[in-house]
């Protein structure tokens, strides 16, 4: 005798789940959740970047610079004991010096920062 039904050509410890459509909704719902939180993530990051700006000084103390998360110069102080040394090349290379200093402090900032977010 027949019932309307189909037998399943699959035994029933083979037969597919319907639950996997189930489980895909979870992992787009889960997906989805984590591109939020990635984002918003990068969002301030971004923002945080945006605020960096290292400060450094020259060993003998008679330079200060301040640069960017670029490494440019935002300020630069000479301090009037500069004017006692007719050296120019040696005050150039403080500068030069004190300046990449700072940049490279920025830098550090910018890589503690981003590894924050990717160490997730």
């Amino acid at each position: 005798m027949t019932t309307g039904r189909k037998r399943s050509p699959w035994p029933r410890s083979v037969a597919p789940r319907r639950k996997c459509e189930d489980r895909s909704k979870e992992t787009t719902v889960d997906g989805n959740r984590q591109y939020r939180e990635f984002t918003s993530a990068l969002h301030r990051v971004r923002a945080a970047l945006a605020e960096i700006e290292a400060t450094a000084d020259s060993p003998d103390g008679l330079v200060r610079a301040t640069t960017d998360a670029h490494g440019r110069l935002l300020d630069l102080e000479l301090d009037r004991r500069i004017y006692r040394s007719t050296d120019s090349g040696a005050l150039t290379g403080t500068i030069t010096a004190t300046v990449q200093a700072a940049a490279e402090a920025a830098e550090a900032e910018i890589e503690r920062i981003t590894g924050e977010l990717f160490a997730r």
